[in-house]
């Protein structure tokens, strides 16, 4: 059975290849825990441990939890991959990454993940203090014909659930801007470049004075999960990974 598929200008994985890849990249990992578990019945609490993080984790304090961890498993070699949930929900399905900060885009098929969540506040439309709609006390999608968005890439969360909220009225979000830098979003909101859409709690983060307007429809929330691969065996830094972050989550987690 062939593993590689060659022609003249390039070699590329045949399927049955990239599935090979799949589970020795698997039976690899689970080595590694294996080592990891002779370690910790010696009383050592070593091993690596890869942490995948979304662009905006919301009201809750990843950092506070990496650096709490860190200070508790000096000897843990402990990585962060930022990148968009469905990516990193690709990569927890794959063993690329052990754990996980995600949202859940509607409609997403999360039967392969196990999901503990971490916070959950409400999605705030955020612009300079003169725009006309800042006027309002609260916001309906539709409201945003026209308007110049800034958003995450495509494929995000939220992006989609304004795109979908937009599509239900027969609108299409006008995103002018695409970034995954909140920080950025926030200036170009403030700055009356463009609407941003994000989570209630980084509208509350120093920086230019805007307005955050809430939604009226009831889907627009922000909701953060800890997820890991449904089945998973996890390794001993893994499991106290997650035993402090359970313990250390926001109280509407």
């Amino acid at each position: 059975m062939a593993l590689a598929d060659r022609t003249t200008r390039r070699v590329g994985m045949t399927e049955a290849g990239e599935r090979l890849v799949e589970h020795a990249r698997r039976i690899l990992r689970q080595v590694d825990v294996a080592v990891e578990h002779v370690a910790a019945l010696a009383g050592v609490r070593a091993g690596r441990l890869t942490i995948g993080a979304s662009p905006t984790v919301g009201s809750f304090d990843l950092s506070g939890l990496l650096a709490g961890f860190h200070r508790r498993y000096p000897d843990v070699d402990l990585t962060v991959r930022e990148d968009l949930s469905i990516a990193l929900a690709a990569a927890l399905r794959a063993d690329e990454i052990d754990l996980a900060f995600i949202t859940r885009a509607a409609g997403s098929d999360d039967r392969a993940l196990e999901l503990h969540a971490m916070s959950n506040e409400p999605l705030v439309a955020m612009m300079a203090p003169d725009h006309p709609l800042a006027r309002r006390k609260r916001l309906r999608a539709p409201l945003l014909d026209g308007e110049a968005i800034v958003s995450f890439r495509e494929g995000a969360t939220i992006r989609g659930r304004l795109e979908d909220a937009l599509a239900r009225s027969g609108l299409t979000a006008r995103v002018a801007f695409e970034t995954n830098e909140v920080a950025r979003m926030r200036a170009l909101a403030a700055a009356g470049m463009a609407i941003a859409v994000l989570p209630r709690s980084d509208a509350e983060l120093p920086g230019p004075p805007i307005t955050a307007l809430a939604f009226e429809e009831p889907e627009f929330r922000h909701t953060v999960y800890l997820a890991a691969r449904a089945g998973r065996h996890h390794s001993p830094a893994a499991h106290a990974f997650i035993e402090l972050a359970l313990a250390d989550r926001s109280p509407g987690g």
